[in-house]
């Protein structure tokens, strides 16, 4: 099993990225592209940090003041900003 867990989790990751395009997009047709793609990115934020509490990983968050702020700005994105 340990094998296959890899292969797994690109399939999953595969199947939800287009289901969130495909989640996005509607939502964006409702709401506005940049509402739609806001609560994305906070629906994902809840879920990590949910995530992160469950395991005990929060206190790595720490190491985060001792990284070079250009790398920072990975979650900015010029397409998303000029809409």
């Amino acid at each position: 099993m340990k094998e296959l867990t890899p292969f797994l989790f690109a399939i999953l990751a595969g199947i939800f990225t287009t289901l969130e395009a495909t989640v996005n997009a509607k939502l964006g047709s409702i709401v506005t592209p940049k509402i739609a793609t806001l609560h994305s990115l906070i629906t994902g934020v809840i879920v990590i940090l949910t995530a992160n509490l469950v395991r005990g990983s929060l206190n790595q968050y720490t190491k985060i003041i001792y990284v070079s702020p250009q790398w920072l700005i990975g979650g900015v994105n010029h397409k998303r900003l000029s809409n």
